[in-house]
Protein backbone atom coordinates (compact mmCIF):
# COMPACT_ATOMS: atom_id res chain seq x y z
CA UNK A 1 0.00 0.00 0.00
CA UNK A 2 1.35 3.86 -1.12
CA UNK A 3 1.90 5.61 2.36
CA UNK A 4 1.78 8.28 0.33
CA UNK A 5 -0.52 11.46 0.01
CA UNK A 6 -1.59 12.70 -3.29
CA UNK A 7 -1.36 16.62 -3.26
CA UNK A 8 -2.29 18.85 -6.39
CA UNK A 9 0.06 21.95 -7.54
CA UNK A 10 -1.82 24.24 -5.81
CA UNK A 11 -3.33 23.45 -2.29
CA UNK A 12 -5.21 25.49 0.40
CA UNK A 13 -3.40 25.52 4.08
CA UNK A 14 -3.80 26.94 7.41
CA UNK A 15 -0.81 28.20 9.59
CA UNK A 16 -2.66 26.97 13.27
CA UNK A 17 -2.45 30.36 15.38
CA UNK A 18 -0.74 32.78 12.68
CA UNK A 19 -2.34 34.94 10.46
CA UNK A 20 -5.75 37.03 10.07
CA UNK A 21 -7.35 34.42 7.40
CA UNK A 22 -8.13 30.88 7.80
CA UNK A 23 -7.00 29.42 4.65
CA UNK A 24 -4.40 30.76 2.34
CA UNK A 25 -3.22 28.92 -1.22
CA UNK A 26 0.50 27.26 -1.51
CA UNK A 27 2.07 26.44 -4.61
CA UNK A 28 3.94 22.77 -4.59
CA UNK A 29 7.19 23.61 -6.84
CA UNK A 30 8.90 19.95 -7.18
CA UNK A 31 11.71 22.19 -8.71
CA UNK A 32 12.25 23.79 -5.45
CA UNK A 33 14.52 22.41 -2.91
CA UNK A 34 12.97 24.51 0.08
CA UNK A 35 9.90 25.77 1.14
CA UNK A 36 9.09 29.41 1.70
CA UNK A 37 6.88 31.60 3.19
CA UNK A 38 6.31 35.91 2.69
CA UNK A 39 8.18 37.40 5.44
CA UNK A 40 8.74 41.33 6.24
CA UNK A 41 10.96 43.70 8.87
CA UNK A 42 13.77 40.36 9.11
CA UNK A 43 16.23 41.07 11.28
CA UNK A 44 18.86 39.56 13.83
CA UNK A 45 19.68 40.66 17.30
CA UNK A 46 22.33 38.59 18.40
CA UNK A 47 21.02 34.95 18.96
CA UNK A 48 17.24 36.01 18.14
CA UNK A 49 15.71 36.45 15.12
CA UNK A 50 12.68 38.80 14.82
CA UNK A 51 10.21 38.81 11.60
CA UNK A 52 6.88 39.47 10.57
CA UNK A 53 5.08 37.29 8.81
CA UNK A 54 3.88 38.20 5.40
CA UNK A 55 3.40 42.35 4.94
CA UNK A 56 1.09 45.31 4.20
CA UNK A 57 -0.43 44.23 0.58
CA UNK A 58 -0.98 41.06 2.22
CA UNK A 59 -4.39 40.25 3.74
CA UNK A 60 -3.03 38.03 6.09
CA UNK A 61 -0.89 40.31 7.22
CA UNK A 62 -1.50 41.21 10.99
CA UNK A 63 2.00 43.08 11.62
CA UNK A 64 2.39 40.71 14.50
CA UNK A 65 6.25 40.19 15.48
CA UNK A 66 7.60 37.21 15.73
CA UNK A 67 10.61 35.90 17.55
CA UNK A 68 13.06 32.74 17.59
CA UNK A 69 15.89 31.80 18.43
CA UNK A 70 15.76 28.29 16.42
CA UNK A 71 16.61 29.50 12.90
CA UNK A 72 18.95 28.39 10.64
CA UNK A 73 20.83 30.96 8.08
CA UNK A 74 21.69 29.86 4.22
CA UNK A 75 22.13 32.18 1.01
CA UNK A 76 21.30 32.24 -2.22
CA UNK A 77 21.79 33.75 -5.80
CA UNK A 78 19.85 36.49 -7.19
CA UNK A 79 19.50 36.36 -10.96
CA UNK A 80 21.86 39.10 -11.04
CA UNK A 81 24.44 36.83 -9.74
CA UNK A 82 24.57 38.50 -5.99
CA UNK A 83 24.50 36.45 -2.71
CA UNK A 84 21.87 37.02 -0.34
CA UNK A 85 21.17 36.29 3.00
CA UNK A 86 18.11 34.19 4.19
CA UNK A 87 16.79 32.45 6.92
CA UNK A 88 14.83 29.64 7.81
CA UNK A 89 12.88 29.46 10.92
CA UNK A 90 10.26 26.05 11.83
CA UNK A 91 6.84 26.75 11.35
CA UNK A 92 3.54 24.27 11.36
CA UNK A 93 1.30 23.77 8.45
CA UNK A 94 -1.84 21.80 7.98
CA UNK A 95 -2.43 20.25 4.65
CA UNK A 96 -5.71 18.40 4.40
CA UNK A 97 -6.42 16.76 7.94
CA UNK A 98 -2.88 17.01 9.38
CA UNK A 99 -0.48 19.56 10.87
CA UNK A 100 3.11 19.30 9.85
CA UNK A 101 6.37 21.28 11.07
CA UNK A 102 8.69 21.95 8.69
CA UNK A 103 11.91 24.87 8.15
CA UNK A 104 10.41 27.80 5.43
CA UNK A 105 12.66 30.40 4.10
CA UNK A 106 11.51 34.03 5.22
CA UNK A 107 11.76 35.96 1.66
CA UNK A 108 10.12 38.97 0.11
CA UNK A 109 7.05 37.07 -2.02
CA UNK A 110 5.00 40.22 -2.75
CA UNK A 111 5.58 39.91 -6.55
CA UNK A 112 4.59 36.13 -6.41
CA UNK A 113 1.05 34.75 -7.14
CA UNK A 114 1.32 32.36 -4.18
CA UNK A 115 2.85 33.77 -0.59
CA UNK A 116 4.03 29.87 0.54
CA UNK A 117 5.55 27.94 -1.55
CA UNK A 118 6.12 24.18 -0.74
CA UNK A 119 9.38 22.54 -1.91
CA UNK A 120 10.36 19.09 -2.50
CA UNK A 121 12.53 18.43 0.93
CA UNK A 122 8.96 18.98 2.70
CA UNK A 123 6.84 16.53 0.10
CA UNK A 124 9.91 13.84 0.42
CA UNK A 125 8.37 10.49 1.88
CA UNK A 126 4.77 12.21 2.50
CA UNK A 127 3.36 13.27 -0.76
CA UNK A 128 3.43 12.33 -4.59
CA UNK A 129 2.50 15.08 -7.09
CA UNK A 130 -0.66 15.22 -8.85
CA UNK A 131 0.78 17.72 -11.63
CA UNK A 132 -2.69 18.05 -13.39
CA UNK A 133 -4.70 18.66 -10.58
CA UNK A 134 -5.47 20.95 -7.90
CA UNK A 135 -6.99 21.35 -4.08
CA UNK A 136 -6.79 17.52 -3.99
CA UNK A 137 -5.87 17.99 -0.29
CA UNK A 138 -7.75 20.72 0.85
CA UNK A 139 -11.26 20.44 2.49
CA UNK A 140 -12.78 22.82 0.02
CA UNK A 141 -13.78 19.85 -2.64
CA UNK A 142 -16.98 21.27 -3.89
CA UNK A 143 -18.28 23.38 -6.61
CA UNK A 144 -15.79 26.06 -7.86
CA UNK A 145 -17.25 29.38 -8.50
CA UNK A 146 -15.53 31.38 -11.43
CA UNK A 147 -16.02 35.03 -11.57
CA UNK A 148 -15.82 36.83 -14.64
CA UNK A 149 -15.86 40.84 -14.91
CA UNK A 150 -17.24 41.50 -18.38
CA UNK A 151 -18.39 44.83 -20.73
CA UNK A 152 -21.17 42.15 -21.81
CA UNK A 153 -22.20 39.45 -19.51
CA UNK A 154 -25.16 38.01 -20.71
CA UNK A 155 -23.00 36.96 -23.99
CA UNK A 156 -20.56 35.99 -21.85
CA UNK A 157 -23.22 34.26 -19.89
CA UNK A 158 -24.18 32.08 -23.01
CA UNK A 159 -20.38 31.08 -23.83
CA UNK A 160 -20.27 30.33 -20.29
CA UNK A 161 -22.83 27.44 -20.21
CA UNK A 162 -21.19 25.99 -23.39
CA UNK A 163 -18.06 25.55 -21.49
CA UNK A 164 -19.52 24.27 -18.35
CA UNK A 165 -20.64 21.24 -20.09
CA UNK A 166 -16.77 20.88 -20.91
CA UNK A 167 -15.64 21.45 -17.33
CA UNK A 168 -14.49 17.96 -15.78
CA UNK A 169 -14.63 20.23 -12.71
CA UNK A 170 -18.39 21.01 -11.10
CA UNK A 171 -17.97 24.46 -11.99
CA UNK A 172 -20.85 27.65 -11.45
CA UNK A 173 -19.93 30.36 -13.84
CA UNK A 174 -20.81 33.90 -12.63
CA UNK A 175 -20.70 37.18 -14.73
CA UNK A 176 -20.64 40.13 -13.85
CA UNK A 177 -20.98 44.22 -15.89
CA UNK A 178 -18.00 46.45 -14.02
CA UNK A 179 -20.80 49.13 -13.88
CA UNK A 180 -22.01 46.79 -11.42
CA UNK A 181 -18.27 46.38 -8.97
CA UNK A 182 -18.91 48.25 -5.54
CA UNK A 183 -15.29 49.49 -4.19
CA UNK A 184 -15.68 49.68 0.09
CA UNK A 185 -12.06 50.72 0.45
CA UNK A 186 -11.35 50.67 4.39
CA UNK A 187 -7.96 49.89 5.13
CA UNK A 188 -7.31 45.97 5.54
CA UNK A 189 -11.31 45.64 5.74
CA UNK A 190 -11.34 46.54 2.25
CA UNK A 191 -13.93 44.76 0.23
CA UNK A 192 -14.52 44.22 -3.60
CA UNK A 193 -18.60 43.96 -3.73
CA UNK A 194 -20.30 42.19 -6.43
CA UNK A 195 -23.44 43.89 -6.35
CA UNK A 196 -25.02 41.52 -8.95
CA UNK A 197 -24.30 38.02 -6.94
CA UNK A 198 -25.66 40.20 -2.93
CA UNK A 199 -23.03 41.81 -2.61
CA UNK A 200 -20.39 39.11 -2.60
CA UNK A 201 -17.01 39.77 -1.82
CA UNK A 202 -14.88 39.16 -5.10
CA UNK A 203 -12.07 37.31 -3.28
CA UNK A 204 -14.86 35.25 -2.20
CA UNK A 205 -14.96 33.04 -5.85
CA UNK A 206 -12.39 30.44 -6.75
CA UNK A 207 -11.28 32.38 -9.87
CA UNK A 208 -11.94 35.49 -11.15
CA UNK A 209 -11.15 36.33 -15.09
CA UNK A 210 -11.00 40.10 -15.73
CA UNK A 211 -12.35 40.32 -19.16
CA UNK A 212 -12.33 43.92 -21.92
CA UNK A 213 -9.97 45.02 -19.21
CA UNK A 214 -8.79 47.27 -21.69
CA UNK A 215 -11.80 49.17 -22.23
CA UNK A 216 -11.71 49.63 -18.55
CA UNK A 217 -8.19 50.05 -16.96
CA UNK A 218 -8.80 51.78 -13.93
CA UNK A 219 -11.58 49.25 -12.34
CA UNK A 220 -9.20 46.34 -14.07
CA UNK A 221 -6.18 47.42 -12.37
CA UNK A 222 -8.12 48.08 -8.89
CA UNK A 223 -9.18 44.81 -9.16
CA UNK A 224 -6.51 43.04 -9.66
CA UNK A 225 -4.39 44.89 -6.65
CA UNK A 226 -7.50 43.80 -4.26
CA UNK A 227 -7.16 39.95 -5.69
CA UNK A 228 -3.44 40.20 -5.21
CA UNK A 229 -3.96 41.75 -1.62
CA UNK A 230 -6.16 38.55 -1.09
CA UNK A 231 -3.62 36.57 -2.71
CA UNK A 232 -6.69 34.66 -4.97
CA UNK A 233 -5.97 33.84 -8.40
CA UNK A 234 -6.64 35.85 -11.28
CA UNK A 235 -5.82 36.77 -15.16
CA UNK A 236 -5.22 38.42 -17.08
CA UNK A 237 -1.58 39.28 -15.35
CA UNK A 238 -0.86 41.80 -17.77
CA UNK A 239 -2.83 43.66 -14.90
CA UNK A 240 -0.29 43.07 -12.38
CA UNK A 241 1.67 45.74 -13.53
CA UNK A 242 0.10 48.78 -13.99
CA UNK A 243 0.42 53.05 -13.87
CA UNK A 244 -2.96 54.21 -11.47
CA UNK A 245 -4.54 56.69 -13.45
CA UNK A 246 -6.75 57.96 -10.70
CA UNK A 247 -7.90 57.90 -7.32
CA UNK A 248 -9.88 54.78 -7.37
CA UNK A 249 -6.44 52.71 -8.25
CA UNK A 250 -4.20 54.63 -5.82
CA UNK A 251 -6.80 54.44 -2.80
CA UNK A 252 -7.00 50.51 -3.32
CA UNK A 253 -3.13 50.49 -3.45
CA UNK A 254 -2.70 52.37 -0.42
CA UNK A 255 -5.33 51.07 1.67
CA UNK A 256 -4.31 47.83 1.10
CA UNK A 257 -0.58 48.37 2.49
CA UNK A 258 -1.90 50.33 5.81
CA UNK A 259 -2.24 53.57 5.11
CA UNK A 260 -4.95 55.50 6.18
CA UNK A 261 -7.08 57.21 3.56
CA UNK A 262 -11.08 58.47 4.25
CA UNK A 263 -13.65 55.42 4.18
CA UNK A 264 -14.10 55.65 0.68
CA UNK A 265 -16.91 53.80 -1.81
CA UNK A 266 -16.46 53.91 -5.28
CA UNK A 267 -18.46 53.20 -8.31
CA UNK A 268 -20.13 54.20 -11.45
CA UNK A 269 -22.18 57.11 -10.19
CA UNK A 270 -26.05 55.00 -11.00
CA UNK A 271 -24.62 52.06 -8.88
CA UNK A 272 -23.82 54.30 -5.83
CA UNK A 273 -27.28 55.71 -6.28
CA UNK A 274 -28.63 52.16 -6.07
CA UNK A 275 -26.47 51.16 -2.53
CA UNK A 276 -26.70 55.19 -1.37
CA UNK A 277 -29.16 53.81 1.68
CA UNK A 278 -25.89 51.50 2.57
CA UNK A 279 -23.22 54.38 1.78
CA UNK A 280 -24.92 56.79 3.41
CA UNK A 281 -25.62 54.36 6.82
CA UNK A 282 -21.63 53.97 6.71
CA UNK A 283 -20.29 57.32 6.12
CA UNK A 284 -23.09 59.76 7.09
CA UNK A 285 -23.30 63.20 6.11
CA UNK A 286 -21.63 65.81 5.05
CA UNK A 287 -19.54 63.68 2.33
CA UNK A 288 -17.35 64.28 -0.52
CA UNK A 289 -18.64 63.55 -3.83
CA UNK A 290 -16.16 63.56 -5.80
CA UNK A 291 -14.41 62.10 -9.40
CA UNK A 292 -11.96 59.29 -9.39
CA UNK A 293 -10.03 61.57 -11.62
CA UNK A 294 -11.01 64.83 -10.04
CA UNK A 295 -8.11 67.69 -10.07
CA UNK A 296 -7.70 70.66 -8.39
CA UNK A 297 -11.08 71.06 -7.37
CA UNK A 298 -12.80 70.20 -10.72
CA UNK A 299 -15.36 67.83 -10.32
CA UNK A 300 -15.28 67.51 -6.44
CA UNK A 301 -18.05 68.70 -4.27
CA UNK A 302 -18.74 68.95 -0.54
CA UNK A 303 -22.21 67.51 0.21
CA UNK A 304 -24.53 67.78 3.42
CA UNK A 305 -27.83 65.95 2.31
CA UNK A 306 -28.92 63.21 0.10
CA UNK A 307 -31.29 65.36 -1.80
CA UNK A 308 -27.71 66.86 -3.38
CA UNK A 309 -26.20 63.96 -3.46
CA UNK A 310 -28.87 62.57 -6.10
CA UNK A 311 -28.88 65.85 -7.29
CA UNK A 312 -24.77 65.24 -8.36
CA UNK A 313 -25.19 61.96 -9.46
CA UNK A 314 -27.98 62.58 -11.68
CA UNK A 315 -25.71 65.14 -13.77
CA UNK A 316 -22.19 63.96 -14.02
CA UNK A 317 -21.28 61.38 -16.89
CA UNK A 318 -23.07 58.10 -16.05
CA UNK A 319 -19.44 56.14 -17.45
CA UNK A 320 -17.43 58.27 -14.98
CA UNK A 321 -16.10 56.61 -11.94
CA UNK A 322 -16.96 58.67 -8.63
CA UNK A 323 -16.07 58.36 -5.26
CA UNK A 324 -17.71 58.98 -2.02
CA UNK A 325 -15.49 59.74 0.91
CA UNK A 326 -16.43 60.36 4.45
CA UNK A 327 -15.23 64.11 5.47
CA UNK A 328 -12.10 64.46 7.54
CA UNK A 329 -12.99 68.32 9.33
CA UNK A 330 -10.07 70.16 9.33
CA UNK A 331 -8.50 73.56 9.51
CA UNK A 332 -6.35 72.78 5.73
CA UNK A 333 -3.89 70.38 4.92
CA UNK A 334 -0.42 69.94 4.21
CA UNK A 335 0.89 69.33 0.48
CA UNK A 336 4.39 67.34 1.46
CA UNK A 337 7.18 67.26 -1.24
CA UNK A 338 8.87 63.67 -0.97
CA UNK A 339 12.08 63.34 -3.14
CA UNK A 340 13.16 59.59 -3.25
CA UNK A 341 12.77 58.35 0.13
CA UNK A 342 12.58 62.05 1.80
CA UNK A 343 10.30 64.54 3.27
CA UNK A 344 12.27 67.92 2.14
CA UNK A 345 9.29 70.23 2.04
CA UNK A 346 6.01 70.67 3.41
CA UNK A 347 3.71 73.89 2.52
CA UNK A 348 0.15 73.92 4.61
CA UNK A 349 -3.06 75.28 3.10
CA UNK A 350 -5.40 76.55 5.73
CA UNK A 351 -9.13 76.95 5.13
CA UNK A 352 -11.00 79.39 3.11
CA UNK A 353 -13.85 80.43 2.47
CA UNK A 354 -15.76 79.93 -0.88
CA UNK A 355 -19.07 81.49 -2.03
CA UNK A 356 -20.02 77.76 -4.20
CA UNK A 357 -21.36 76.03 -0.49
CA UNK A 358 -20.46 72.79 -2.68
CA UNK A 359 -16.30 73.69 -2.99
CA UNK A 360 -16.38 75.24 0.82
CA UNK A 361 -13.97 71.89 1.41
CA UNK A 362 -11.19 72.84 -0.85
CA UNK A 363 -8.54 74.86 0.53
CA UNK A 364 -6.61 75.07 -2.57
CA UNK A 365 -7.07 78.78 -4.36
CA UNK A 366 -5.31 79.97 -7.32
CA UNK A 367 -2.40 82.17 -6.26
CA UNK A 368 -1.65 80.45 -2.94
CA UNK A 369 -3.05 83.17 -1.10
CA UNK A 370 -3.08 80.44 1.89
CA UNK A 371 0.06 78.78 1.23
CA UNK A 372 2.45 78.75 4.06
CA UNK A 373 5.98 77.07 4.28
CA UNK A 374 6.59 74.80 7.10
CA UNK A 375 10.17 73.85 8.07
CA UNK A 376 10.47 70.42 7.34
CA UNK A 377 12.17 70.10 10.91
CA UNK A 378 8.62 71.55 12.61
CA UNK A 379 6.79 69.53 10.60
CA UNK A 380 4.77 66.13 13.08
CA UNK A 381 6.85 63.30 12.44
CA UNK A 382 3.86 61.45 12.00
CA UNK A 383 2.69 63.63 8.94
CA UNK A 384 6.05 63.39 7.58
CA UNK A 385 6.22 59.31 7.83
CA UNK A 386 3.18 58.65 6.29
CA UNK A 387 3.54 61.49 3.23
CA UNK A 388 6.99 58.41 2.29
CA UNK A 389 5.25 55.64 2.76
CA UNK A 390 2.60 56.95 0.45
CA UNK A 391 5.27 57.47 -2.04
CA UNK A 392 7.15 54.65 -1.68
CA UNK A 393 4.09 52.72 -1.84
CA UNK A 394 3.20 54.14 -5.38
CA UNK A 395 6.76 54.31 -6.29
CA UNK A 396 6.63 57.70 -6.95
CA UNK A 397 10.44 58.63 -6.00
CA UNK A 398 8.90 62.65 -6.76
CA UNK A 399 5.59 63.76 -5.34
CA UNK A 400 3.00 65.74 -3.70
CA UNK A 401 1.67 64.05 -0.91
CA UNK A 402 -1.64 65.40 0.56
CA UNK A 403 -2.05 65.03 4.07
CA UNK A 404 -5.26 66.17 5.95
CA UNK A 405 -5.19 66.30 9.78
CA UNK A 406 -8.99 65.72 11.37
CA UNK A 407 -8.92 68.65 13.81
CA UNK A 408 -11.46 66.72 16.26
CA UNK A 409 -8.89 63.44 16.73
CA UNK A 410 -5.81 64.47 15.61
CA UNK A 411 -5.72 61.52 13.36
CA UNK A 412 -3.52 62.13 9.25
CA UNK A 413 -4.97 60.70 6.44
CA UNK A 414 -3.71 61.06 2.81
CA UNK A 415 -5.78 62.32 0.34
CA UNK A 416 -3.49 62.00 -2.93
CA UNK A 417 -0.08 61.34 -3.99
CA UNK A 418 0.66 64.00 -6.86
CA UNK A 419 2.35 62.30 -9.91
CA UNK A 420 2.58 66.28 -11.32
CA UNK A 421 3.65 67.83 -7.64
CA UNK A 422 3.23 71.16 -9.39
CA UNK A 423 7.16 71.95 -9.11
CA UNK A 424 7.54 74.69 -11.74
CA UNK A 425 3.87 76.32 -10.53
CA UNK A 426 2.08 77.11 -7.60
CA UNK A 427 3.91 78.80 -4.57
CA UNK A 428 7.60 78.48 -3.31
CA UNK A 429 9.04 77.85 -6.77
CA UNK A 430 12.43 78.57 -5.77
CA UNK A 431 12.56 76.18 -3.04
CA UNK A 432 11.28 73.59 -4.49
CA UNK A 433 13.51 74.08 -7.33
CA UNK A 434 16.65 74.14 -4.53
CA UNK A 435 15.64 70.82 -3.44
CA UNK A 436 14.57 69.27 -6.92
CA UNK A 437 18.41 70.11 -7.68
CA UNK A 438 20.14 68.45 -4.39
CA UNK A 439 17.56 65.47 -5.26
CA UNK A 440 19.24 65.06 -8.76
CA UNK A 441 23.17 65.83 -7.74
CA UNK A 442 21.93 63.26 -5.03
CA UNK A 443 21.22 60.71 -7.56
CA UNK A 444 23.98 61.05 -10.14
CA UNK A 445 26.25 60.36 -7.53
CA UNK A 446 25.10 57.14 -7.23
Amino acid sequence: MNKHKLIGTTEYVRLPGIGKAKYLSAKIDTGADSSSIWASDIKQEENTLYYKLFAPGSAYYSGKLHKTDRFKITSVKSSFGHEEIRYKVRLRIEIGEIIYTSWFTLADRSRNYYPILIGKNFLKNRFVVDVSRNYLQSTDTGIKRVLVITAQPKKMSEFLQKAKKRNNLQVAYETVNFKDILFDINGYATKVANTADGCRDVSDYSLAYIKSHWNYPEQASTLAEYLLYKSKPFFDQELRNYTSRSKLSEYMKLATHGIDIPRSFAGYPQLLKKQMGKITGVIGFPMVFKAAEADRGRDNYFVEDEATLNKLIDEVPEKSIYIIQAFVPNDGFYRINVFGKDAKMAVFRSKCEHEDPLKQHLSKPSGGSNAKIIPIEDLVPEIMQLAVRASIYMKREIAGVDVIQDKSTGKCYILEVNSSPQLRSGAYIEEKATEFARFIDKELKR
